[in-house]
């Protein structure tokens, strides 16, 4: 028992950290899907994990913990070139947006990737990012 808490509030800590990169709440995420390349040197996914406290969206991997058993994982991908085509590894996901919700469970972490494609110029990317989602028992 002492030992979950201790991982909760590790985990806390590093997310405290991550607020001082660039944050977001998921409701903030979820109005401005429309991304631009501007001020990104290479393509990245970021995510985040829906709990009912402050939570960043960060680069590669994100962390959630609450007492619900599921809650929804916000992927982006930053760097979309403007005329651009989505190939997600999760079928949910529309292949017209850089953006994906999904349903993550306690204990099951979803490892998103996607190809993304550049209609203009023919040639294609790939990122992926990682969301974990913890209990609070």
């Amino acid at each position: 028992m002492k030992t979950s808490w201790l991982f909760v509030a590790v985990s806390l800590l590093f997310s405290v950290n991550a607020l001082a990169e660039k944050s977001f709440t998921f409701e903030e995420a979820e109005a401005q899907p429309q991304l631009t390349s501007a001020g990104v040197s290479s393509p990245y996914m970021e995510c985040l994990v829906d709990t009912p406290a402050y939570d960043p969206i960060t680069r590669g991997y994100c962390f959630g913990a609450a007492w619900p058993r599921t809650t929804s994982a916000y992927f982006r991908i930053q760097g979309v070139p403007s005329n651009f085509k989505v190939y997600w590894s999760h079928p949910s996901c529309n292949s017209n947006q850089s953006h994906c919700t999904l349903t993550i469970r306690q204990y099951m972490p979803i490892t998103l990737s996607a190809d993304v494609l550049n209609k203009d110029t023919q040639t294609y990317f790939s990122v992926s990012a990682t969301a974990h989602y913890e209990g609070l028992h």
